[in-house]
């Protein structure tokens, strides 16, 4: 599968979601390789909106599967390809909040508890305001004390 992907010049949405699909399943290195060219083959997702918002999740996926993996150095590289990837001058509370969540997860992968337990408040905050009791209880329990 891995060959296939590479070979690939610009990817479609049969190979984003078999990469998708398989991101627990490939070794680190071709899961970060991966991305990394996902995020070069602008021409996929620059064009179409809805291959823009795949990419975007399936990128949010990798930066969790690194945080998960306790890969700081590539956790960090594509927290960063994340948010450049969102954003936009439209607003996208979505793909914001999604955002939020990963970095707030990645804040406590580098030990800055503090800036993680902000994020996820201010995360607990805004879903109270917006009526999601059950949402703002889990950001509450993502703190760590």
């Amino acid at each position: 599968m891995s060959d296939e992907l590479f070979s690939i010049l610009e990817w479609g949405e049969a190979e984003l979601f078999l990469f998708s699909e398989f991101i627990y399943f490939l070794p680190k290195t071709l899961v970060f390789e991966f991305s990394k060219e996902l995020i070069k083959r602008t021409k996929f997702y620059r064009k179409i909106p809805e291959n823009k918002a795949q990419v975007i999740l399936v990128i949010r996926d990798c930066t969790n599967y690194f945080i998960e993996k306790s890969q700081v150095e590539q956790a960090e590289v594509l927290l960063n390809s994340y948010e450049k990837l969102i954003e936009s001058p439209i607003v996208d509370v979505y793909s914001r909040k999604e955002y939020l969540f990963v970095e707030g997860n990645y804040q406590f992968l580098i030990g800055n508890i503090e800036k993680g337990n902000q994020i996820f408040e201010n995360l607990a905050i805004m879903y109270e305001k917006l009526g999601y009791d059950k949402a703002a209880s889990y950001m509450k329990e993502k703190r760590h004390k």
